[in-house]
């Protein structure tokens, strides 16, 4: 198994995508959190354009997606998004995060793996210096 991290996936993988994004099974953990997002950046939606697939927010025409998708053989299957933006120079904010379970696993080795690749992002972009991740209601320091 591998994996790869994409900014939008084939149109194949839509029900995929909107399984995990909207009809998560953890989202009853963090339900206050997410309301305080909708209520900021509006609903999502999924947005089509040339054959592939994202997650869209009303209120934000700059939302970034960071989609971890696996690859089994010729199987591809995502098992995490994160919606992001750079909302100021300073500043970047995780505005959604959803994840499938490893069931090989105890911890989320997804949500690691792509906070992991978020960092590495937002620290490869001159001016950002911190990162905001609303579901917890703190800023995270980029060194």
């Amino acid at each position: 198994m591998t994996y790869e991290f994409k900014s939008n996936v084939p149109n194949r993988l839509r029900n995929n995508l909107e399984n995990l994004f909207f009809f998560n099974s953890k989202q009853s953990d963090v339900y206050s959190k997410i309301e305080k997002a909708l209520e900021k950046y509006g609903n999502p939606y999924i947005y089509e354009n040339d054959g592939k697939c994202k997650i869209g927010l009303e209120k934000l025409k700059d939302c970034q997606n960071l989609i971890l998708v696996q690859k089994f053989s010729d199987i591809e299957r995502i098992s995490g998004i994160i919606l992001h933006s750079r909302i100021q120079k300073e500043k970047a904010e995780i505005i959604h995060i959803a994840t499938d379970i490893n069931p090989e696993s105890k911890d989320n080795d997804y949500l690691k793996i792509m906070m992991n690749e978020i960092f590495r992002i937002y620290k490869s972009i001159k001016g950002v210096k911190k990162i905001e991740v609303t579901y917890i209601g703190k800023e995270l320091k980029i060194h």
